[in-house]
């Protein structure tokens, strides 16, 4: 397995899915609370009754005796009740706390402990080997390539230039510059790049020895939020990865697919050309035609993690 290195990407969701699925499905923690109690009760209680009564009686009605009788009575009462409870008790929580790096790093000694990861790619022989759903750890460079970053600048170039000014050095006398414009072509573009990097999901291109890799990468799990991914761009780097798709011969992975249009998103890059093509007549610096087709030999695969 070698050296890791420093970590760069980890999504944090896969590598906790799997490490329940592989090794266990839970993560114990602990934690011990310690209580001491002390309460003092005390009551106090003062009662005073008097109670003053009267009666005649005559035993007889034809007697001439009458009885009278008089009572009183006083009664007075006190309490006192003093109460000292004192208790200790001992609470137990079970918890450990795991940084993603720890948890990736056992999780990675078991799949390699099961045989479940490919790694040390780099000839035709091991291309041909990987199957759609294996566990790939190899090393990669970063490639220049990138759909996005194309968009950007000739998006940059027209607004620096302003569409407006760009719209008079069209030739209207041809019929396929009557309709649209820079400014149309300007506002579609930015509705493309706007879906490439919708959900903060991307597509970069890494490049081993003898194939490419489409790598899908969520901006959300880079370590630095800091830092840009192609502030690496032509390094290597150790990639631990899902392949998701592997194309065959003639065949080859749009980085448009995200768009669920792929079709029309080619014939605007082709449209967006013809109005590059004018600029250029008038020695404005453009940058190389946009690269949204990798072919074969390559695969596409899921990130997990991501080291240099």
């Amino acid at each position: 397995m070698g050296t890791l290195g420093i970590p760069l990407y980890m999504d944090r969701n896969i590598i906790l899915d799997l490490y329940s699925t592989i090794i266990n499905g839970y993560i114990e923690s602990k934690e011990e609370l310690f209580l001491n109690t002390k309460d003092n009760y005390i009551k106090t209680q003062l009662g005073n009754k008097i109670s003053n009564g009267n009666d005649s009686k005559k035993t007889d009605p034809n007697d001439k005796n009458l009885v009278i009788s008089n009572s009183l009575s006083n009664v007075k009462d006190s309490s006192l009740s003093l109460e000292n409870r004192r208790g200790k008790r001992v609470q137990t929580r079970v918890k450990k706390s795991f940084t993603t790096f720890s948890i990736f790093n056992s999780l990675i000694k078991i799949m390699y402990s099961k045989n479940m990861i490919k790694s040390d790619l780099g000839y035709v022989e091991d291309f041909n080997s990987i199957n759609i759903g294996d566990f790939l750890e190899l090393y990669t460079k970063l490639s220049n390539k990138s759909l996005q970053a194309q968009i950007s600048t000739v998006i940059s170039i027209i607004d620096s230039y302003d569409p407006k000014v760009l719209n008079k050095l069209l030739p209207y006398d041809d019929p396929k510059f009557n309709i649209t414009n820079f400014e149309f072509i300007c506002k579609m573009l930015k509705n493309l790049l706007d879906i490439l990097n919708k959900n903060n999901t991307n597509k970069i291109i890494l490049k081993s020895k003898t194939f490419f890799m489409v790598l899908d990468v969520n901006l959300n799990y880079f370590m630095d939020k800091n830092s840009y991914i192609y502030d690496n761009v032509n390094n290597n780097f150790k990639v631990m990865c899902k392949v998701t798709r592997k194309i065959r011969e003639n065949e080859h992975i749009n980085l448009l697919d995200k768009t669920c249009m792929s079709s029309y998103y080619i014939d605007l890059l082709n449209l967006t050309k013809c109005y590059l093509d004018v600029l250029r007549k008038y020695d404005i610096i453009l940058p190389e035609e946009f690269s949204y087709l990798i072919n074969y030999p390559a695969i596409e695969a899921k990130a997990i993690a991501m080291f240099i």
